[in-house]
């Protein structure tokens, strides 16, 4: 995921959204998972918040990130899952990570050369 950072600097945009990894009941995934789960990398919750800042340092700080998760009610849910932790408690935990850590959005961000 860290790698596809520059991919996305690369771009013209200017919002982006993330989400982690969902498998929804009756759907093409799930059968997928079905047949073989260890294709699937499920991210803690502590575990996700720590990737997205890594991702939020590389990221270009112009770029308006719109969703960084997404919840889902838990009916759809198959496999592994947050459980009932809403959007706005990710979003405290994240602001208190990247306070805590005294980081921000496009930290190392470096940008390209348009020579290179």
């Amino acid at each position: 995921l860290l790698g596809q950072v520059d991919a996305i600097n690369a771009l013209p945009l200017t919002t982006v959204k993330f989400h982690q990894l969902q498998v929804f009941r009756a759907t093409a995934m799930a059968a997928e998972y079905d047949a073989d789960p260890g294709r699937f990398r499920f991210w803690e919750v502590d575990e996700y918040i720590d990737l997205f800042i890594e991702i939020l340092r590389r990221l270009r700080p112009d770029v308006v990130v719109e969703r960084f998760a997404s919840e889902a009610p838990p009916r759809y849910h198959y496999g592994r899952n947050w459980g009932l932790v809403r959007n706005e408690t990710l979003l405290a935990m994240l602001e208190k990570r990247l306070e805590e850590r005294g980081t921000y959005q496009g930290e190392i961000f470096i940008p390209l050369s348009r020579n290179s």
